[in-house]
């Protein structure tokens, strides 16, 4: 699962210390669908798109940042969340 995510994610870097954070995260498939959803998201931002501030895989894995809350403006150009039955495209 970590190859789909290291290939979901925009910025490839640092993939040693990524895939030693997602083995310690061990993460389920309800926690990857709340990540997958949360990158969807992060990858919609104006700053994402333009690639400015997208922080290396393993920061956004060790600080949890799927679980940051996104501001109005985030929201507001967020698509829909993704179906949990249906769940994200790499899972």
């Amino acid at each position: 699962m970590f190859e789909r995510f290291w290939r979901a994610y925009p910025r490839h870097e640092d993939r040693k210390t990524a895939a030693a954070e997602w083995d310690k995260l061990r993460p389920d498939l309800k926690l990857m669908r709340a990540m997958s959803s949360a990158l969807d998201r992060a990858k919609t931002t104006d700053e994402w798109r333009r690639g400015v501030g997208i922080p290396y895989a393993c920061r956004w894995l060790s600080k949890q940042r799927w679980l940051d809350e996104p501001n109005d403006l985030i929201a507001a150009e967020a698509p829909a969340q993704v179906d949990m039955e249906e769940g994200p495209e790499w899972i």
